[in-house]
């Protein structure tokens, strides 16, 4: 099952930042299919060295469990609609050599969207259609 998980929050909000990934990760050892949709401020975190201080007190360093999430095969997409205006572009977003991240930019433009909603397994019918 496809689970994703919002996040909003960078660095000027830690644990908020954080616990999207600690979430994703339990889901994705778990054995489920999580994707992490980097919306608002959270978008940073997908820029070269964007998590890099982003620790919270008690919590491994944000890069580390973003490194343990992505090697456990979860998904992070980055809003397009928040990367543009933030002038984050294609380009700027982390590709660090021999990584499974699997970054893509998503939008509500029917045009401009990589994905669609055939990309994910359809959710029990209880949690109603997808949102674009």
């Amino acid at each position: 099952m496809t689970i994703v998980i919002h996040a909003s929050h960078g660095a000027e909000d830690p644990e908020r930042a954080t616990l999207p990934f600690v979430l994703g990760n339990n889901a994705a050892v778990a054995g489920q299919d999580p994707v992490i949709l980097l919306i608002v401020e959270a978008v940073h975190l997908a820029t070269e060295g964007g998590a890099d201080g982003v620790q919270k007190q008690g919590l491994p360093p944000l890069p580390e469990i973003m490194a343990e999430y992505v090697s456990n095969g979860g998904a992070i997409w980055a809003c397009r609609s928040c990367t543009k205006p933030r002038g984050i572009e294609e380009g700027d977003l982390s590709r660090e050599p021999g990584s499974r991240r699997r970054w893509r930019s998503w939008s509500s433009s029917r045009e401009a969207r990589p994905a669609s909603p055939s990309d994910l397994r359809r959710p029990p019918a209880m949690l109603g259609p997808w949102p674009w």
